[in-house]
Parts: C-alpha cells; structure tokens; sequence
C-alpha cells in the first residue's frame, strides 16, 4: 500500500472515533459516580434511552420528589423546559406528562423528551424523566445528559422562585 492511502484509512479510522470522544466528553458525565466507569461507557454506547427509575444504579437516574404544589412544579418545569431551548411538542396533559424534543448539539439529532408528575409519599411530587433518541444504537451519554440538565435547570429556578 502507499503511504497515502494508509493515511487515508488512519483518517477514516480516527474521525468517528474522535468525533464519538468529543460526544462523551461534552455531555460531561458523572463518569466516576457508581456503577463505575466500564458500566457506564458499556451503557452509553449500546444504549439511546435514559430513564428515571426507583432502582436505577445510576444516582442521577432516580426521580426527584419536591415538596411543591404540583400546579406550581409544573409552571417550573416548563419554565426550565424553555430555558434549555426545548420545544414543548404536547404541553402537561390530565395524567400530567409533557413531551419535549430536544436537538442535541454536536450533531443535532432529535430526542424525545418526556416528563412525568406523580404523588409522592408525604404530599410531594415524583417527577420522572424518560429521554429517548429517535436514531442511532448508542446515545454517547446525551439521554442521561438531558435528564441532568433538566434536573439541575429546574433546582435552578425553584431555587429563584424562592427567592421571590
């Protein structure tokens, strides 16, 4: 082979799997958190949905509870929905779920957003977050990056509506 074509497959070759490590690193994941870093990459290169669960073994994939009225979370919710640039596709219905797509940022592929109010023990509010890609086989971490900066956006604006 010439040393040009050899070049050419290094580049080939190098491109994705660059392009998959500039993902990982954006998306800015607990990486150190439990389970542990190999369950982790293993997850986020097979698999494009993130969801809250009881029982995740991911920390920050547990629903929150708030101690809020839900009329009021709600508000927030969308309030933070908007602050993240998310299109609200169905507003919260009767069963007090809201559908946000959200286009990722390096390559601008489309993901579902959906956000779930349940009651909670001791009048608090469950809010569950399923986030799903519409292509691909592994999200690179992007779902379970929407369900942070949901979480940490809304923390955000509770925190200034307190304070109001």
């Amino acid at each position: 082979m010439t040393s040009k074509l050899l070049l050419l497959i290094c580049i080939l070759i190098a491109f994705p799997v660059l392009m998959i490590l500039i993902a990982l690193l954006k998306n800015d994941l607990p990486w150190g958190d439990p389970p542990g870093f190999g369950t982790r990459l293993a997850t986020y290169l097979n698999t494009n949905i993130a969801e809250t669960t009881i029982d995740s073994v991911f920390p920050e994939l547990i629903p929150r509870r708030y101690a809020l009225d839900k009329d009021v979370l709600k508000k927030l919710i969308v309030e933070s929905t908007e602050k993240l640039g998310w299109d609200i596709v169905e507003p919260f219905d009767q069963h007090n779920k809201l559908h946000a797509l959200v286009a990722t940022p390096l390559f601008g592929f489309k993901d579902d957003v959906h956000i779930k109010l349940e009651p909670g023990a001791g009048g608090t509010v469950l809010v569950s977050v399923r986030s799903a890609s519409r292509t691909g086989k592994g999200d690179l971490g992007t779902n379970t990056r929407h369900i942070l900066d949901l979480f940490e956006t809304l923390d955000s604006v509770i925190t200034l509506a307190a304070k109001q």
